[in-house]
């Protein structure tokens, strides 16, 4: 009970955080929607509503459009896009597919079945097996058993039939929600500790984990459909992967720039974080902004505010910025219960360039994963330009990631927020000495280094991941709509269904889904 009054005090606090005597003349200028962040999201919406002749702004709390969707490029290397954020779609992924012709934007071909042009190699427990290799059986430095040893390159599709008889390729969205396991609960229930004690040896346990951690973030709490619906995608053979010519930032840059073509009355605004919200009596919502600046890659305050009035909201904010936001009908248990249902998945990318390749011949065409603080590395090519390599590193485990950003500090060598320290420079050396099985002697120093660091404010993670128990479903249509009295409206690619809360898919989904269902407007 005392913990019930509490939290009703703190929401007290919260909604009165802009005194409740405010009306229409405080507004310092009113719009018919105010559509807030210029992420993937934010910049689709507005994209999509370009031409509804309304008044209409976008607010960023940055400097730049893009959120988590970053590109950037090595100074003396322009013609090699570097992807800090997300990285690549799938074919299957049509949303993406019918936005990219319309921005006339080109893609290009990865691979079938692999989102990077590459074959694949695994270090685990310090040793390096091919992904052919674990196909065909090599003996893996875990004590399975002789079942889970003959199935060891398809292991998450051994474990899930075992686990509720499904035994196809690919697991459809239709069915996530509806498989069952053994005992009658659904798949969604339980974590994926609890759907392996099920069916994995403690051996077989710790491969599966491993094998899946050296791709993205698996915690205690992630739920078990979660895991299996994206490792089905991930290895079949069918799925095929791009990236955009121009680098995935050119999505929502290019969305925003016919946005801002299509009328005088749509409108950016950078640099203004959204503080709270508040109701007025009219059905006008009141937004408190605060201007930041942004400097070495970290945004700050500078003291100032601002009052923006809307007839109706469109929040596109990360799921630790929603979090923190002021708005009282955030703070219900309800709404706190659905946004809990996500964890934010802090995330890593470091890129090196070298004079001379340090790496044995073919290496150049196998993507590295590995069970060390970085979960991926490969060659991204030479720079036609500078003659330059250039590697790319990946981490997306949370407690990886924080020893990461403990290293940097220091002496930076980088531009524009995307500073690496020597000491994290020098850490990630060392880890592709161990990677790429080079001698002290061998390895070159980089001659540049440059990444992005996902754990401050807005992004303080890469993306989410779901927690087990959680109805997708059930959870989404409660955080798109927090108020149903309110016309302020959650476009949130962080509560995407399943694992479309890693993809650029997911983004777009949630847009197309909330302006159809509350402002009427008609799917694409």
């Amino acid at each position: 009970m005392k913990a019930l009054i509490l939290f009703g005090l703190i929401g007290l606090a919260l909604t009165q955080s802009i005194p409740n005597s405010r009306q229409t003349d405080d507004c310092q200028r009113v719009v018919d929607i105010a559509i807030i962040g210029a992420g993937a999201s934010g910049a689709y919406a507005a994209y999509r509503l370009k031409d509804s002749q309304q008044v209409i702004e976008l607010v960023e709390m940055s400097e730049q459009v893009g959120g988590r969707h970053l590109t950037t490029a090595f100074p003396d290397s322009p013609d090699i896009p570097i992807e800090l954020g997300r990285t690549v779609y799938a074919a299957h992924h049509s949303r993406v597919v019918r936005l990219l012709q319309e921005l006339g934007l080109g893609q290009l071909p990865i691979a079938s079945g692999r989102p990077i042009e590459m074959k694949s190699s695994y270090y685990l427990r310090g040793q390096f097996f091919q992904e052919e290799d674990i196909q065909r059986g090599v003996r893996l430095p875990y004590n399975m058993t002789q079942e889970e040893r003959d199935n060891q390159g398809q292991i998450n599709r051994h474990y899930l039939k075992k686990l509720t008889d499904w035994d196809q390729d690919v697991l459809p969205r239709e069915q996530i929600l509806l498989l069952k396991v053994k005992d009658g609960r659904y798949l969604y229930e339980l974590t994926i500790d609890e759907a392996l004690s099920y069916v994995a040896s403690d051996e077989g346990r710790e491969y599966f984990l491993d094998y899946v951690k050296t791709r993205y973030a698996v915690y205690r709490d992630s739920s078990a459909v979660l895991i299996f619906a994206n490792e089905l995608e991930y290895n079949n053979e069918s799925t095929s992967f791009y990236k955009v010519k121009d680098g995935m930032q050119s999505i929502p840059k290019t969305a925003v720039k016919l946005f801002l073509a299509a009328s005088e009355m749509n409108k950016l605004t950078f640099n203004r974080k959204l503080e709270a919200i508040q109701r007025l009596s009219n059905m006008t919502y009141l937004l408190k902004l605060k201007e930041t600046k942004t400097v070495d890659g970290r945004i700050r305050e500078t003291g100032l505010e601002e009052f923006l009035c809307a007839k109706q909201v469109i929040l596109t904010l990360p799921k630790d910025s929603m979090d923190h936001l002021q708005w009282s009908e955030l703070k219900t248990d309800r709404v706190t219960e659905a946004l809990d249902a996500v964890r934010t998945v802090p995330a890593a990318v470091v890129a090196m360039e070298f004079d001379k390749p340090f790496w044995k011949e073919g290496d150049d065409e196998v993507a590295r994963f590995t069970d060390l603080d970085i979960t991926m590395s490969y060659v991204m090519g030479r720079s036609e330009i500078s003659g330059k390599y250039i590697v790319v590193t990946s981490a997306a485990d949370g407690d990886d990631v924080r020893d990461l950003e403990r290293l940097n500090v220091g002496e930076e060598d980088g531009r524009r927020g995307m500073n690496i320290s020597r000491a994290l420079s020098q850490h990630i050396l060392q880890q592709i000495k161990l990677v790429y099985g080079v001698k002290d002697e061998s390895l070159l120093q980089p001659t540049s280094a440059l990444g992005k660091i996902w754990t401050l404010p807005p992004h303080t993670g890469g993306t989410t991941t779901w927690r087990a128990r959680r109805n997708f479903d059930d959870v989404i249509a409660v955080v798109q709509r927090p108020s149903l009295v309110d016309k302020v409206y959650v476009a949130n690619s962080d509560f995407a269904f399943g694992n479309l809360v890693w993809t650029t898919e997911g983004a777009l989904e949630v847009v197309d889904t909330v302006l159809h269902k509350y402002l009427g407007v008609v799917k694409p």
